[in-house]
């Protein structure tokens, strides 16, 4: 495999920490577990695997997790190749979170992490977790390590994503032969990976703290532990964001599974961003295709929690594509009162329509219908969408309210923010004003 100059040269300058956990349940099996022990061991060669720049520690996991090596039991690259290549397969069932839990151990000091050093986990699996991750996962982020979850076959990537917090450091491959075709990109995003900032400082004996120690310059004798996160920042608003949003997703055939779970990843995501609550930003969601139906109202669910849970679980329903009519029920079941719209308190009423074609009905009467009653429509296209289409059913200006699938949902982030909160600030510290 051939690694770009620029990611060679990268590395060469940059120190890590890096973690393998690898699964090795009984759904693996014993060929596909081998190629995943050679991708691993060729992947580690092309760092500077050494006690001064690249340290490896690795764990393996099915029912329990099984220690294998410490980032400061080897330091030479030979070492670490050597011992990956005699890993023992020993099947069993995939318990991610037990092993996440597991690996806290291993960005401690006393194991071999170092401070100001970027922390990386690599994780591959190929199946659904047993237990839940992400809690646990949101601890080991807290200690400053960026996760990367490699997906493999059938697995279930919305709690991968939970796991790496950010799109692009989930990677998905159909089989285990198809690791080879990630291993260049997989290379280089580590290599991109830059430690927690400065001025977060551990502290000597950072064993009873499983957070980020600081040490403030007017009480050197003390310290304090805080929680320090590092998934990208969606737009924050300035003053409490208040908002109703029902998202209108296509369930139709001409979707196909693998799409929808792309709408389920990015649904998990966007709504991730949102300060939800009772009180703040209420979610609603409709799925349609031949006839549409609510999967929940914008007061049945309390928490961003049971939402997303909700999201990660939500079955494709398939049939045709009826837009038109999907418009009419979310506007006369959805945005009322009884439904948990709050239309008459002047909070803002938003809704998001997902969609990858062309509507067998009229959609453009039933799109004025929601607009006449105060209520923005973006529209996102996966797929072939038609465009125009897209643009009979969204707000004008169409260039903040009609999207296609390549545009990025940060860039969706900051529009809906700046419906919701009229002024706020994207990463960067930027502030920006609504122009309604």
């Amino acid at each position: 495999m051939h690694f770009s100059s620029f990611a060679l040269t990268a590395c060469e300058k940059e120190k890590a920490d890096l973690v393998f956990l690898l699964d090795m349940s009984g759904s693996i099996g014993v060929e596909n577990y081998a190629i995943m022990i050679n991708f691993t061991a060729e992947l580690l060669k092309s760092f500077k695997v050494s006690n001064k720049f690249v340290r490896v520690g690795l764990a393996q996991f099915s029912d329990t997790p099984a220690h294998e090596f410490f980032l400061n039991d080897y330091s030479k690259e030979e070492e670490v190749v050597s011992h990956v290549l005699r890993l023992k397969y020993s099947g069993g069932n995939t318990y991610i979170g037990k092993a996440l839990d597991h690996i806290k151990n291993y960005f401690k000091s006393s194991t071999g992490s170092r401070y100001g050093v970027s922390k990386n986990l690599v994780l591959i699996t190929d199946g659904d977790s047993y237990d839940d991750v992400e809690d646990v996962a949101e601890r080991v982020r807290a200690l400053g390590v960026e996760m990367f979850a490699i997906g493999i076959g059938n697995f279930h990537s919305l709690k991968l994503l939970q796991i790496a917090g950010d799109p692009q450091r989930l990677f998905n491959v159909r089989s285990f032969s198809d690791l080879e075709n990630i291993k260049n990109k997989l290379f280089e995003t580590i290599c991109k990976s830059k430690p927690i900032p400065d001025g977060l400082t551990p502290t000597a004996d950072d064993k009873h703290c499983e957070h980020i120690c600081v040490l403030p310059s007017t009480f050197p004798r003390s310290h304090t532990c805080q929680t320090v996160t590092r998934q990208p920042s969606p737009p924050v608003c300035t003053q409490e964001a208040v908002a109703d949003i029902v998202f209108m997703v296509d369930g139709s055939w001409s979707i196909g599974a693998e799409n929808f779970e792309q709408i389920r990843r990015f649904l998990y995501t966007l709504v991730n961003s949102f300060d939800v609550g009772p009180e703040h930003i209420r979610i609603g969601l409709v799925q349609y295709s031949t006839t549409p139906r609510t999967e929940f109202l914008l007061n049945t669910h309390q928490n961003k929690r049971d939402i997303l849970q909700y999201i990660s679980r939500l079955p494709y329903m398939g049939g045709g594509t009826q837009t038109g009519q999907g418009l009419d029920f979310m506007l006369n079941e959805h945005f009322v009162e009884a439904a948990g719209s709050r239309a008459r308190q002047n909070v803002p009423q938003i809704a998001v329509v997902i969609t990858d074609g062309k509507s067998q009905d009229n959609v453009e009467t039933h799109a004025q219908e929601l607009k006449g009653k105060g209520i923005v429509l973006y529209a996102i296209g996966i797929k072939d969408a038609d465009e125009e289409q897209l643009k009979e059913i969204a707000n004008e200006p169409h260039g903040q309210h009609v999207y296609t699938d390549d545009a990025t949902c940060t860039q969706i982030f900051v529009v809906v923010h700046q419906d919701i909160c009229g002024t706020f600030i994207i990463p960067g510290g930027n502030l920006v004003h609504s122009q309604q």
